[in-house]
């Protein structure tokens, strides 16, 4: 080993990962604090949701899919827009 490869070891003697694919960890605890970005939307802000992500997948735009583009006209996460189809579905709200 070289001085300046001792130095660097010295330095930064833990080795990082190469990529930045890494996401962040939180404990259970830190996630079950942290609310849904669904919690803040009405009932009837949902069941908007919820309708324009049935009338979507009935003109026969696929799953996910049609969670991202209800996501994105909504300004939601593909996960919130996934939240509110079960809710949906759970509630046997309209369109169903």
């Amino acid at each position: 080993m070289g001085v300046g490869e001792a130095l660097a070891r010295t330095l930064n003697p833990i080795p990082r990962p190469t990529t930045s694919r890494a996401r962040p960890r939180f404990l259970p605890a830190q996630e079950a604090r942290m609310p849904a970005p669904t919690d803040g939307l009405s009932e009837e802000r949902r069941k908007e949701v919820f309708a324009a992500l049935v009338a979507a997948q009935d003109r026969g735009v696929p799953v996910a899919p049609s969670r991202w583009e209800i996501a994105v006209r909504y300004g939601l996460t593909a996960a919130d827009v996934a939240r509110i189809e079960q809710e949906g579905m759970d509630n046997d709200w309209p369109p169903l």
